[in-house]
């Protein structure tokens, strides 16, 4: 392996790094920089020379990471985090001067639930803040929260050592019918959950943990009709069929549908702990920890 001569080094350039291995863009990592494409193919250029790779192979989806990238952007990463909270004083830290991207991984349920209240503090106290919502089904947690792909994950994951975790809020989950549904009324039996067809809120094919395992232990079946990696297009499925989805009340209640109806299931199910989770690297970080801060304040209002 060539030895780095660290006299060399620029620090704008590992920079340069994280932003194409975010962005997976050259054209994007420009506007995060600040910066024309020119000048960002200049400083990969510059990369390419100091780490003797590729590091990114331009494809018909973008920017593809090398190997040697993906395993230099950890390091990169937490390099970067480390320096920027040198250079901020904990002291001086104000929301209302800070200039900073944050990509923040959850389901369209947390989603829902948190980001209005969440944007519109974020618009009062610290108008310089971009938000960037990634889905949780997008990628392996652990390794997004190490690599720095994302700065805060929302939901209940695992996610390994390595991490932080706080509870947010916990939720119930309820059934979901039609109001005009023609056989269950105010009252659902176990009968009619297992002889009903079941709307199962699936990002990328998968189920809900929690409630699967549940339903497994008590040799419960649910016959599904539908699988959709969206909730939101579940509402107007339910009013217009005899399905049955099972979902969090808190989302349920957002939905505020006269159409809809919302019954008690006819099994024992867990409550869903909805946690935030962060890598230790930015633990540390003042306007991490402020975010932070924002949310869980947030959280512990929601009442429905």
């Amino acid at each position: 392996m060539n030895e780095i001569d660290i006299t060399s080094a620029d620090l704008n350039l590992l920079h340069a790094f994280d932003c194409i291995y975010r962005e997976g863009s050259l054209t994007r990592a420009g506007i995060r920089l600040g910066r024309t494409q020119s000048a960002v193919s200049h400083a990969l250029d510059r990369l390419r020379t100091m780490f003797n790779d590729e590091l990114f192979v331009r494809t018909s989806e973008g920017m593809r990471p090398t190997s040697r990238a993906n395993e230099l952007a950890p390091g990169i990463g937490e390099a970067l985090r480390t320096v920027r909270s040198l250079l901020q004083d904990p002291e001086t830290f104000s929301p209302d001067r800070l200039d900073r991207v944050f990509r923040l991984s959850m389901s369209d349920y947390s989603e829902a639930i948190l980001l209005p209240p969440l944007i519109e503090a974020l618009h009062v106290n610290a108008p310089g803040v971009q938000i960037e919502i990634l889905s949780t089904a997008a990628f392996q947690p652990q390794h997004a929260l190490e690599s720095g792909h994302i700065d805060l994950l929302i939901g209940n994951q695992d996610v390994g050592a390595g991490a932080f975790q706080q509870e947010l809020f916990v939720d119930a989950f309820v059934c979901v019918v039609s109001d005009g549904h023609p056989t269950i009324r105010r009252r659902m039996t176990l009968k009619q959950y297992t002889n009903h067809a079941h709307v199962l809120f699936a990002p990328q094919g998968r189920g809900d943990r929690l409630l699967d395992e549940a339903l497994r232990k008590q040799r419960i079946d649910r016959r599904v009709a539908l699988r959709v990696p969206h909730i939101q297009s579940i509402p107007p499925i339910l009013s217009q069929t005899p399905y049955i989805v099972t979902m969090p009340e808190k989302f349920a209640t957002i939905l505020r549908r006269t159409d809809l109806r919302l019954l008690k299931p006819p099994v024992d199910l867990p409550d869903l702990q909805v946690m935030q989770y962060w890598h230790r690297a930015v633990h540390e970080d003042p306007a991490h920890q402020w975010l932070r801060r924002q949310i869980y304040g947030i959280a512990r209002q929601v009442d429905f």
